[in-house]
């Protein structure tokens, strides 16, 4: 598919005009060269492997308090109850949101996913549409009450805040609006995803369970076994900035090109449909992308779905489904509805 310059001039100058898109200019994700670096420094040095462990501490608590709730009930959606609860809340943590904003934030993930969909009928379109504009209508609200000294500038947020203006390079604020709410929505969905699909794998594979329970410290490889085998995303989309080939195929600049299966790859990955926890090369996954596009946000993902597994089933080793579980409806997000699952207090491990 090929758009001609003109056309591509005409759609930037129309989406300008609205609130701020996650997915369209001036985001980053749809950004390359110098305008894609500026944003992503602002950024780069907050999602760091560093201070993903410096906020292992503050995920843990978010994922036991949450658990400490799981435990009054019998049976739980885990989707609704868990998947969804704890992504939203470590990200209002660390953009500086408070627990209110947090279930805004995972009401607002919902919904404005659907925007990645193709085919959706207008009504659909319009609640997106409104999504877009309620978070945009909050992040503005945000720096106001910041840059007036009404509120304490807090996480990325507070960061962006403080930036708005300052010169090599200045920062402008529909800039810093585009760029958080992508990390809101993109970094909310897919994290439920990875959670809800790790525990789906796990317990249709009770071996490799039990070998996480005996040897935890295959946790980070088994995550990144669960990213590829089934990741939370179909697919991703390339632009060709010059004339090109793929293999004996001539791919002109100006096409997009949608990027799926590389992760069932025999060639890289033996048995690729077989989930092993021990795969030595689990992390040559390309579920974050790769290149200067590569997912700023990749480490702490990893961290968070370490964590929520990990403590999930130490707390109810042996949780099962109660009813059948079902997948979402996506061309190109790959998660689960919902996950009906038995929790008994004797599975509890205290």
């Amino acid at each position: 598919m090929i758009y001609p310059d003109w056309m591509s001039a005409l759609y930037d100058n129309a989406v300008m005009k609205g609130p701020a898109n996650p997915f369209e200019r001036p985001s980053m994700v749809v950004l390359d060269g110098v305008d894609h670096r500026k944003l992503r420094q602002y950024v780069a040095r907050y999602f760091t492997p560093a201070n993903a462990r410096a906020i292992r501490d503050d995920i843990t608590e978010i994922v036991d308090d949450t658990l400490v709730g799981l435990g009054v009930m019998r049976e739980v959606d885990l989707v609704s109850d868990y998947c969804k609860v704890i992504p939203a809340k470590v990200s209002a943590k660390i953009l500086g949101m408070s627990d209110a904003e947090a279930r805004m934030l995972a009401t607002l993930g919902d919904e404005s996913v659907k925007m990645l969909e193709i085919g959706r009928p207008f009504k659909e379109f319009s609640q997106v549409e409104r999504c877009i504009e309620r978070l945009d209508t909050w992040i503005d609200e945000q720096f106001r009450l910041i840059l007036r000294g009404r509120r304490k500038p807090a996480g990325l947020v507070g960061i962006l805040a403080k930036d708005l203006g300052k010169p090599q390079p200045p920062l402008t604020r529909r800039e810093a609006k585009a760029l958080l709410s992508l990390l809101v929505l993109a970094g909310f969905e897919t994290t439920v995803n990875l959670i809800g699909s790790g525990i789906q794998l796990l317990t249709q594979h009770p071996e490799q369970l039990r070998i996480l329970k005996s040897e935890p410290q295959h946790w980070p490889n088994a995550i990144d076994e669960i990213l590829r085998i089934d990741g939370p995303v179909l697919g991703t989309v390339r632009k060709a900035n010059e004339d090109d080939w793929i293999g004996d195929v001539r791919v002109p600049r100006g096409t997009f090109i949608l990027v799926s299966g590389a992760n069932h790859d025999p060639s890289v990955f033996p048995a690729p449909y077989t989930f092993d926890i021990k795969r030595i090369n689990a992390k040559d996954h390309i579920t974050f992308g790769g290149g200067r596009h590569f997912c700023t946000g990749a480490h702490l993902a990893r961290v968070e779905g370490e964590i929520a597994l990990s403590r999930l089933f130490k707390r109810f080793p042996n949780l099962s489904p109660s009813a059948e579980c079902t997948r979402r409806t996506s061309t190109f997000l790959r998660g689960w509805q919902s996950m009906p699952m038995r929790l008994n207090d004797s599975d509890a491990m205290e």
